[in-house]
């Protein structure tokens, strides 16, 4: 028969795995959730003026726009080559 212990211990095993999937699904969700979006209007525009970007050039306005947030900005201008967020 199981002390109670035991039977502790084996729960905290079995949800362990758990909880480190939910640790990892946040961090993704964080994540994304802090990624650059465009409008509707914003990418009309762009398509407009035939400019097209990359997802390296997205990773770069991403990592831009985090290390303005991480200094207190809320609203920012980016420059980014010619264009202007």
């Amino acid at each position: 028969m199981k002390t109670q212990q035991e039977a502790h211990n084996q729960v905290q095993k079995v949800n362990q795995p758990q909880r480190v999937l939910f640790e990892e699904y946040l961090q993704r969700e964080v994540n994304r959730q802090s990624e650059v979006k465009l409008s509707a209007h914003a990418e009309k525009r762009l398509k407009e003026r035939n400019v097209s970007l990359s997802e390296d050039d997205f990773n770069k306005i991403n990592k831009a726009v985090q290390r303005a947030a991480a200094k207190g900005s809320r609203d920012s201008l980016l420059l980014y080559g010619d264009l202007a967020w």
